[in-house]
């Protein structure tokens, strides 16, 4: 994956979400046809080329939201403090 040039400095510039580091509003991770985004809405998507695979389906929840791969292994969505989804790893 090569990481979007929208990203926040806290992404890890590869092909993965280093523990620790997270996706902000309008930030993405692109492999080829591939589009895994944070959204502006809340909503995480991945994306094949415009086809949306799945999402996180929080849309419309706000706009303080950032992604993060915790140092416990869990893939959280959060809205400033609230989790909104997780991988519950």
């Amino acid at each position: 994956m090569v990481v979007a040039a929208t990203l926040s400095a806290r992404v890890h510039a590869a092909n993965v979400l280093l523990q620790g580091y997270y996706l902000n509003p309008g930030a993405a991770l692109l492999n080829g046809a591939y589009t895994f985004i944070m959204q502006n809405d809340c909503n995480l998507v991945l994306y094949k080329t415009s086809q949306a695979l799945c999402s996180s389906r929080t849309y419309n929840m706000g706009t303080a939201c950032f992604f993060t791969l915790q140092n416990d292994c869990n893939l959280v969505l959060y809205k400033t403090t609230q989790a909104l989804w997780s991988s519950r790893t």
